[in-house]
């Protein structure tokens, strides 16, 4: 089809080339075009910057966020990747442990927590039961906790905002406690 060679075309994927001979973002490229090019109103897609170095990973991600937000389409992936959600996604569903632990707006999760850090002693004057996961390090600690629960936290601590890969590291350590 004539939107599938365009699309051959902004890629700079020569038709005429044998498929075992490219590379893996190539590839990744190949089928984006297949894809792309039956103007679908959802794409399903599974790890697809998994692999690769980071300027194919950024071309990728520009395609598809090209896409969404040309064409008023959905795309939904599944990745391990979370920077790669922080920059084009706009609704989450994280997945732990077969749970669906959220689903929603992925800002309104950015916004739902917050990181502490702090000295042995703040961590003695915090109430266990508001940590989601904790680590100790040398000379102090990190934990997630729920923004609401921000308030009444000792001086010696400071907040900070909280990422994709922040909240799947302390949501696994969730109960863990292993700060005490």
């Amino acid at each position: 089809s004539a939107m599938f060679r365009d699309y051959l075309s902004r890629f700079s994927l020569n038709p005429k080339q044998k498929f075992k001979t490219l590379s893996r973002g190539m590839k990744m490229k190949l089928g984006l075009a297949a894809a792309l090019s039956h103007d679908a109103k959802l794409l399903l897609l599974d790890e697809p910057t998994s692999g690769l170095d980071p300027v194919m990973r950024d071309e990728i991600l520009d395609i598809l966020r090209d896409y969404i937000t040309a064409e008023n389409k959905t795309v939904f992936f599944s990745t391990h990747i979370t920077t790669d959600l922080e920059r084009i996604a706009d609704y989450i569903v994280y997945i732990f442990k077969g749970r669906i632990i959220y689903s929603g707006l992925k800002d309104e999760l950015l916004e739902k927590y917050c990181i502490i850090r702090g000295g042995e002693d703040d961590l003695l004057k915090i109430d266990r039961n508001i940590l989601i996961g904790c680590r100790k390090h040398y000379g102090g600690f990190e934990a997630m906790i729920d923004i609401e629960s921000i308030g009444g936290l000792p001086s010696g601590v400071v907040t900070e905002k909280v990422t994709l890969d922040d909240i799947m590291i302390f949501m696994n350590r969730k109960g863990e406690n292993s700060c005490f």
